[in-house]
């Protein structure tokens, strides 16, 4: 993070409103600072940043609109799993998804990342919200795009077994979702520890749910290794970990503790 301060304090002694340049320069600096502070554990300092972000972004932010997107999304993801603040977070993601609905079939190329995650979020916001045949729409909606996002073929799944609908397809569906993951090759090829360690939580999880109780047991154990405090603490900083069927974000240390139990 010090590289990212002196960045900011050099941002801060030489842009004005006025130099668009220098204020989208700060916009991409301070969003990484943000991301920095989401990504291990200081929630509410992440917050402050994206918003500083967005606020130097301004009217500059309409060239570069999915860099802007970036930004909100990543605010939205941290206030999506407080209830409190989740209304909002969910208004913000469908405003999002209709800007990027009303952009030509050309430029949407470049986009579908942001659409995917824009409606990921929403459809985590539905199922956290216990809305849960809403949430099984959005990630079925994903799937038609991204018939291989195994993120989403878990989360469906998971809504499958919430309503209580047939268990045997949210089973299957589980089945589908472990097998997307050994197709991908992400387990194998993934170098960042919290997406590794989440992706490794999602197949545990598949896995457990479709039967595979011996692979499952496999992946507790390598998950496990992956969050030993030597790796996931620095000095006041602890990795936080997306957990799809908690709905929510957990300090490495929190859901170490939690699969220790299972």
């Amino acid at each position: 993070m010090n590289l990212f301060d002196e960045a900011k304090g050099c941002r801060d002694r030489n842009s004005s409103p006025q130099d668009e340049q220098l204020q989208l320069w700060g916009a991409f600096v301070t969003y990484w600072m943000g991301l920095v502070e989401k990504n291990w554990g200081k929630l509410e300092k992440a917050r402050e940043y994206f918003e500083d972000s967005l606020l130097r972004f301004g009217p500059h932010g309409k060239k570069i609109k999915k860099d802007e997107w970036l930004t909100r999304l990543s605010l939205t993801e941290i206030l999506m799993y407080d209830q409190t603040t989740r209304p909002a977070a969910k208004k913000t993601v469908e405003e999002i998804l209709n800007e990027i609905g009303k952009i030509t079939n050309e430029v949407r190329t470049e986009t579908n990342k942001m659409w995917v995650r824009a409606k990921l979020l929403s459809a985590n916001g539905e199922m956290a919200d216990g809305s849960f045949e809403k949430a099984k729409s959005n990630y079925e909606e994903v799937l038609q795009v991204f018939p291989e996002n195994y993120y989403a073929s878990f989360s469906r799944a998971l809504c499958i077994r919430k309503l209580g609908i047939n268990v045997d397809e949210a089973n299957e569906k589980f089945a589908e979702t472990l097998k997307m993951i050994h197709t991908s090759g992400d387990l194998r090829t993934k170098k960042e520890l919290g997406p590794l360690a989440g992706l490794y939580y999602v197949a545990m999880q598949a896995a457990q749910w479709s039967g595979k109780k011996d692979l499952a047991e496999e992946y507790k154990k390598q998950l496990y290794e992956l969050l030993d405090p030597r790796k996931t603490i620095f000095n006041s900083y602890q990795l936080r970990i997306f957990v799809p069927d908690k709905v929510r974000t957990m300090l490495a240390e929190e859901l170490r503790g939690s699969i220790a139990e299972v």
